[in-house]
């Protein structure tokens, strides 16, 4: 294999181990839920076993050896989990979560240099030590299943995993049904899987075996075991086809489990999950190999999309060239066809464009998913019990406003489980549930998403944070200032309350790089305390970070591009409108007091030339957080494509970047959650 394949082979892996990885933390947090609750679903062990045995044979085909023999390691207790052999305890659930964080970590070692070069000796021991922990079970005499009322030829052909099913539905009770049913050749495989689909929907479809019995040319017969709590009136209801035959099967309660030493070994054509060959799953396995899923490298959608913003520039341009020949009589018949063909090209650039942002956008669950795992991590470090509860996993955000939102979402849990949620024992003396509440919420509002994170814990003391603002210099003892006010030191970089580190940290350690986090991504950061009952966070965050209509205004001889998604309104209000609080600009709008900012001020224009018995105001923000930015003249709305700028400009508060508009020139985007801080900013910050 050439080094450009080997390459390619390694970058397919990786995001099919993502994948993989991602799928067994969730069904990980699946199971630990029905265990707590007493109803373990068998195909969420089925699913993580395939996800590991995958995993396994793709690392061993590229060499990566120790995600392999880790893998497979896993795939045994996995086997022995799902086949009854070993309990589902407390101790095993911690393996399994401390064996997909050692994967992870493989996984991040091969993309960052290669190899898997990782230590895993402690997971391989720790699930060696369970696996050894079970007692040796010595066979039973004669058959286990000798109480079903099934025939010889059925019990013969069950593997060891549906006897185990079959088993277990026995020791819960339920009531177990044989269906027999005759299909035609041609359709058998959509009818049988529509029939286990709806039987599925009743109950546990234990197995289907082709029957071996006479039937008549072009049909195929099948044997369905079904356990169910449901009666068979039930059963008959939901069951369609014709040729279907319902028989209930009895059983005799002393029915023993069945032993694993008594166990003979299964054929190699019988498949990996040990099913006879000839089943519905191997007629179909190999049609459904195939996927309609194509992954692609997050980077090459970035070019796309970067041609995509060139292309709306430059149709720009042509709107503007169409125009200017339009002023001019002998050129305004071809103008106006000029002007039909490029909003013809307008159109089809906004399908590719909304195309490409579909493809980027991805359920914001996935980075919910990792949170899940980080918590049950740090509540048993820390001893405190935690429940985490999740809302909105459906909502969309661009791939890369995702993956810049971990460290920031990571930093706010860490705080929360350290210095937000009490002790056990702390929380019972405050009549309080020993099991402090983490929420992690997501949704949509406007142009925008909100994620909010929230604890029930101690709350963040007002005074406190006063004291250490005073103790650092950052305000004076005089200074009478709100609560939401000081809660904005705890963003101030160095700033904590926490009175020692914390291998966890305390809350306030890190606040500083979330803000500057969030702020690079276009969003704002609020929050809301109550002493004794918890704190809230607020994260508001644009869907894309991609291309974007702006509105173009021009402030004494310069121009600039608000993004619309910040925009809310437009103004043009007499001059005495404007009055003076405290010191600052506002207005009266709908019966609230709305801030305002020049930008002239800001950015130290000349002196501008508009006249002072009207004011231009852009009403701007995010969330719940609005000002009224002053300007000379609205211009014009046009799709941007943002630019990074240099270093220079990058030191100046209020400028997200830059971009060219349609008269081919340069003009700087301004940063609304910059300046939104900037009209609110009272704080010592150097």
């Amino acid at each position: 294999m050439t080094q450009r394949n080997q390459d390619k082979a390694v970058t397919e892996f990786l995001a099919e181990a993502e994948d993989i990885l991602e799928g067994i933390g969730q069904s990980l947090i699946d199971l630990e839920s029905g265990m707590k609750s007493g109803a373990v679903n068998p195909e969420v062990i089925n699913t993580i076993f395939r996800g590991a045995h995958s995993l396994k044979g793709l690392s061993g085909m590229l060499g990566f050896f120790r995600v392999s023999e880790l893998s497979h390691t896993l795939e045994n207790l996995l086997d022995n989990l799902r086949l009854g052999k070993l309990a589902l305890t407390g101790a095993v659930m911690d393996c399994l979560f401390e064996s997909l964080e050692t994967l992870n970590s493989l996984i991040a070692k091969i993309g960052q240099a290669g190899d898997d070069d990782v230590e895993t000796g402690p997971s391989l021991s720790h699930i060696d030590a369970i696996l050894s922990g079970e007692d040796s079970e010595k066979p039973s005499d004669g058959s286990p299943l000798g109480g079903v009322e099934l025939a010889a030829s059925v019990l013969e052909v069950l593997t060891e995993y549906e006897e185990h099913r079959l088993m277990e539905n026995i020791r819960q009770g339920a009531r177990l049904y044989e269906v027999q049913v005759t299909l035609d050749l041609t359709t058998f495989d959509d009818d049988l899987q529509e029939l286990t689909k709806t039987l599925g929907t009743l109950g546990e479809v234990i197995t289907t075996l082709p029957s071996a019995s006479d039937t008549p040319e072009s049909t195929i017969r099948f044997n369905l075991i079904i356990g169910t709590p449901h009666g068979e009136t039930e059963l008959r209801e939901v069951i369609t086809l014709d040729t279907a035959v319902l028989r209930e099967i009895q059983y005799s309660t002393e029915v023993k489990p069945v032993q694993a030493a008594s166990r003979p070994s299964r054929p190699a054509e019988q498949g990996a999950q040990g099913r006879p060959a000839g089943t519905e799953q191997s007629f179909t396995g190999e049609l459904k190999g195939l996927t309609k899923t194509v992954r692609v490298d997050i980077t090459k959608l970035d070019a796309l999309m970067n041609s995509v913003g060139d292309l709306i520039q430059k149709k720009n341009m042509l709107y503007g060239l169409a125009w200017e020949m339009k002023k001019e009589s002998t050129l305004a018949g071809p103008a106006n066809d000029l002007l039909r063909i490029t909003d013809a090209v307008d159109r089809k650039l906004q399908e590719l464009q909304e195309g490409i942002l579909d493809v980027r956008m991805i359920p914001i669950g996935q980075i919910f998913n990792r949170m899940a795992r980080i918590v049950r991590k740090l509540s048993n470090a820390s001893g405190k019990k935690i429940n985490f509860s999740t809302s909105g996993e459906d909502t969309e955000l661009d791939k890369l406003v995702i993956e810049d939102m971990a460290d920031p979402l990571m930093h706010i849990i860490r705080n929360a489980i350290d210095h937000g949620i009490e002790p056990p024992e702390e929380r019972e003396r405050l009549g309080k549930p020993v099991e402090g509440t983490i929420r992690l919420d997501a949704y949509q509002k406007g142009n925008h998403v909100v994620v909010e994170v929230s604890d029930d814990g101690a709350g963040i003391d007002a005074e406190q944070v006063y004291a250490k603002a005073i103790a650092k210099g950052l305000l004076e003892e005089q200074d009478n200032l709100d609560e939401d006010y000081l809660l904005k030191l705890l963003c101030l970089p160095g700033f904590s309350t926490a009175d020692e580190i914390t291998e966890v940290s305390g809350r306030g350690v890190g606040m500083d790089v979330v803000k500057q986090n969030i702020s690079a991504l276009g969003g704002v950061i609020d929050i809301q305390t109550e002493l004794g009952r918890g704190t809230r966070f607020f994260i508001t965050l644009p869907i894309t970070l991609a291309i974007m209509p702006a509105l173009i205004v021009r402030c004494s001889k310069q121009t600039f591009a608000i993004p619309l998604n910040a925009v809310s309104e437009n103004l043009i209000v007499p001059g005495d409108a404007v009055r003076t609080v405290e010191q600052k600009e506002v207005i009266r709008l709908r019966g609230r007091t709305l801030s305002l900012l020049r930008l002239q001020e800001i950015f130290r224009l000349p002196p501008s030339e508009n006249p002072k018995n009207k004011a231009h105001i852009v009403v701007a923000g995010l969330a719940e957080k609005k000002i009224g930015i002053i300007v000379d003249e609205f211009l014009d709305k046009q799709e941007i494509v943002i630019k990074s700028i240099g270093t220079t400009l990058k030191k100046i508060r209020g400028i997200a970047g830059a971009t060219e508009t349609a008269d081919k020139r340069a003009r700087l985007v301004l940063d609304v959650s910059a300046l939104i801080e900037e009209a609110t900013q009272g704080v010592q910050t150097a």
